[in-house]
């Protein structure tokens, strides 16, 4: 293992660095006002202020307390379903955006749980803890014996439904 991860410090996992954001919908609701400024387009920078939920309602990321996401449209940064709903609003513009589990961060997969020695782990290894293995992929250990150590490379969010929503903060033409 090559180090203890920090559960999820970026504001979209790296967006994971679409992940959050990743897949989409099957249902978008927007808020359209009088258009404020440039609307989104191929090169455009937009910054946003996101939230997702679970089908449930209840938060699982959310900007409200971390600086605001922002991104280039048309870059490949957010998968290509997202920027298409993104494309054409405006500053101050909202959306509420429902992924389907499986165009968001997949199905969940048994086949992705695993066994691994547990001399690969720190000695304080806990269920729970998260940890990068050596090609970059995320860990989640869900059991600890004697032996070995059970882990998910799933998704934390693999398999859920999700609840985006969106508030474009700025669109501007960065310069070359």
């Amino acid at each position: 293992m090559r180090s203890q991860r920090k559960r999820f410090a970026s504001p979209i996992i790296g967006l994971c660095a679409a992940a959050v954001l990743a897949g989409l919908p099957s249902c978008t609701h927007r808020t359209v006002r009088e258009p404020v400024g440039l609307a989104i387009d191929a090169g455009m920078r937009v910054t946003m202020e996101y939230t997702v939920r679970g089908a449930d309602e209840t938060v699982l990321r959310t900007t409200a307390h971390d600086a605001p996401f922002s991104y280039v449209h048309g870059r490949g940064e957010l998968r290509p379903s997202l920027e298409r709903q993104l494309a054409g609003m405006h500053r101050g513009e909202t959306a509420r955006i429902r992924v389907a589990a499986g165009e968001a961060f997949g199905l969940y997969n048994e086949a992705k749980i695993g066994r691994l020695p547990r001399t690969r782990f720190p000695h304080d290894v806990a269920v729970g803890a998260e940890y990068e293995d050596q090609i970059g992929r995320t860990l989640r250990v869900i059991e600890v014996d004697q032996e070995s150590v059970t882990v998910d490379w799933n998704h934390p969010l693999a398999g859920q439904d999700l609840i985006i929503d969106i508030v474009i903060l700025d669109v501007w033409k960065p310069s070359p």
